[in-house]
């Protein structure tokens, strides 16, 4: 239960990944969007099977340079708030566009992303595993990311008819731009999973 609490908790919290899903899902509807949910899962995929596969080298690196980590994935999420707010010509800027490659190098600067997995394989995934077992569970619990990740998606596509005004979109790309740095105070302060 402990296991299933943390996974559902990590996935449902507005982060990098789900806000992003949510603000193309919004400007350029759900099926545009399929392409950055998949690269979100193939990172994740990639990075859990890594953190798998060298457990105890990534541990140790990354928790000498945790520090680092903490400044450039606080700094990528900054600039992606305010990527959202930012204007042109009075415009809102599109939301960025949708690909593989995008989501799935997201994983890698993603501090949420990074912690989920060293949490994951230090608290709940313990022990020995062969190298097929990590493989087989770095790509099914993904699952689960692609999964909430789409259901973030779907929801900015379901509020663009509802935000067809400007003022309507500019509020919410400042709220989703404010749960950014939010994020980023979390990390920051330590209380983010």
């Amino acid at each position: 239960m402990p296991f299933l609490s943390f996974v559902f908790v990590a996935h449902i919290t507005p982060g990098p990944n789900n806000l992003n899903a949510a603000a193309m899902g919004l400007d350029r509807g759900y099926r545009r969007t399929i392409p950055f949910i998949l690269g979100v899962y193939l990172g994740l995929s990639i990075l859990l099977l890594l953190t798998g596969l060298l457990k105890m080298a990534v541990s140790d690196f990354f928790y000498r340079n945790i520090l680092a980590f903490k400044i450039a994935g606080s700094a990528y999420l900054l600039w992606l708030a305010f990527s959202m707010v930012r204007k042109k010509d009075g415009k809102q800027q599109p939301a960025p566009r949708a690909s593989i490659v995008k989501g799935l190098t997201l994983q890698f600067v993603n501090p949420k992303a990074l912690f989920f997995s060293m949490t994951l394989y230090s608290l709940f995934v313990t022990g020995s595993y062969h190298w097929y077992q990590i493989m087989v569970f770095s790509f099914t619990l993904p699952l689960a990311t692609y999964f909430f990740v789409s259901l973030w998606a779907l929801a900015g596509a379901f509020l663009s008819k509802y935000l067809e005004k400007p003022l309507h979109r500019r509020i919410f790309f400042l709220v989703m731009a404010m749960l950014l740095v939010y994020t980023v105070v979390a990390i920051l302060t330590k209380e983010f999973v």
